[in-house]
């Protein structure tokens, strides 16, 4: 199909298409802010948040970039050691490889969750003028327990279906072991 059905059923073209596009891109950009900031919002320091999120994401380079790479090598060595044997019927233990340091992935994962909340929390103290402590409640705590779980096991199955398919593929195109690893590795 060429275009999308309209509430009429009826299909618009390609440049009917572009035209509704365009006329929406010019409508999002003619929206305008229409009251002013409240007290609040003006105590905000918004530069302050940047920088920290920007902090946030070099944080999470550094911290976590040494254990993806522990975590793809480990894998890459468990496929070489399956590779290696020569033996077709050794391919199907790809589907068992474990991926490893996925414990150590999550907690920086949940560390660094929990330094933005805080540092989030301090930003409202500030704002509202809160004088007294103010802990992370436990649902939060636990909400930030179970996000760094799902991304890390999320990104461990990215890492495990990269690895395994990587490896038939490479076994497929007849491939030596030391290219399929490499382009593996390269994420090809």
């Amino acid at each position: 199909m060429d275009g999308i059905t309209n509430t009429e059923d009826k299909v618009l073209t390609r440049d009917e298409l572009k035209k509704f596009h365009s006329a929406l891109q010019t409508f999002l950009a003619e929206i305008k802010w229409r009251r002013d900031l409240t007290v609040f919002e003006k105590r905000v320091k918004f530069k302050d948040m940047e920088d920290k999120l920007n902090k946030a994401e070099d944080m999470l380079a550094d911290r976590a970039g040494n254990v993806l790479k522990l975590m793809v090598d480990k894998a890459l060595s468990d496929v070489e050691k399956i590779l290696v044997s020569g033996k077709p019927e050794e391919l199907r233990g790809l589907k068992d490889i474990k991926i490893a340091y996925i414990g150590r992935y999550t907690d920086i994962l949940k560390s660094l969750f929990q330094e933005l909340v805080e540092f989030g929390l301090g930003e409202v103290k500030k704002e509202m003028k809160i004088e007294k402590e103010v802990a992370i409640p436990n649902s939060t705590r636990q909400w930030i327990s179970a996000k760094a779980e799902v991304i890390a096991s999320r990104h461990a199955a990215l890492i495990k279906e990269r690895v395994i398919f990587g490896a038939l593929s490479g076994v497929d195109s007849g491939k030596t072991v030391k290219q399929i690893l490499w382009d593996i590795r390269m994420g090809g």
